[in-house]
């Protein structure tokens, strides 16, 4: 699927997130456990990301930790760019990045033992490769009023992430 320019501009701001997320023990350890709390308590298993990310020769452990990564990026993205005139841009880049973007990012690039650091590295490669939209000046705004509708519509992706 193509992307808008602010579509892009959206998935942008996620790869900066997630890079920061996996940069940081300190971070990620706190994305996960949030993501547990509030996802995981009923169903731990619910919430590894193995069948939607194809992480199923991953340990759970780890699992957990990069689908706790790429929800925090996901929501610290939609925190930061949301207008009403955008919503299903941003909604249309979470799907893209849900299905397309994170698969791309594991395969063959990432082993569960050391995926902060091949994000890491990879990253800053997929950041270069969207520069050109990101020096363009988006029509993407914070706009307090629209934050919940964003909410809700992180909160279906996230959960669709979720389920096996």
């Amino acid at each position: 699927m193509a992307l808008t320019p602010d579509q892009k501009y959206f998935v942008r701001i996620f790869y900066d997130k997630l890079l920061i997320i996996a940069s940081s023990r300190e971070i990620l350890d706190s994305a996960q456990r949030a993501f547990e709390d509030v996802k995981c308590k009923d169903n731990p298993n619910r919430c590894s990301g193995k069948q939607t990310f194809g992480l199923v020769d991953w340990p759970d452990d780890q699992a957990k930790r990069f689908t706790s990564a790429v929800s925090e990026a996901l929501t610290q993205a939609l925190q930061t760019r949301v207008d009403d005139a955008s919503l299903r841009d941003i909604h249309e880049a979470m799907v893209n990045i849900q299905t397309e973007i994170v698969p791309k990012l594991i395969v063959p690039r990432l082993r569960p033992e050391t995926f902060e650091e091949g994000l890491r590295r990879n990253l800053p490669l997929l950041i270069a490769d969207l520069n050109p939209v990101s020096a363009g000046r988006s029509t993407l705004s914070f706009f307090g009023g629209a934050l919940a509708a964003g909410v809700v519509i992180a909160a279906t992706v996230v959960i669709s992430i979720a389920r096996p």
